[in-house]
């Protein structure tokens, strides 16, 4: 189950950026998703969630390859999981969208 846009806000200070879903494929494309798939993949490319992506594949690296991890971290290491695929299906929706717009 995806945590709430608020939670990932608290977490990571994403201070407004919004990476819910935004309309998949099944949905009619049209102009007005746009500017939102612009915005989502703005903030998703941007320097701040760019750096954090970083961060987390490190951490999440270091974690795998190390010794097994402590039970404590496995909810740790899910959440960046999903975080970090959440993003990847969010810019790829977004390219999708701009693409289908010619833009």
């Amino acid at each position: 189950m995806p945590l709430p846009d608020e939670t990932m806000d608290e977490l990571f200070g994403l201070d407004g950026i919004r990476l819910a879903p935004i309309p998949s494929a099944a949905e009619a494309v049209g102009p007005s998703l746009v500017p939102r798939a612009r915005d989502v993949l703005e903030a998703i490319e941007g320097p701040y969630v760019t750096g954090l992506v970083k961060e987390m594949e490190a951490e999440l690296q270091e974690l795998r390859t190390g010794e097994y991890p402590e039970p404590a971290r496995w909810g740790e290491m899910r959440f960046m999981e999903r975080f970090l695929s959440r993003l990847r299906d969010d810019a790829m929706e977004a390219r999708r969208i701009l693409n289908a717009e010619g833009c």
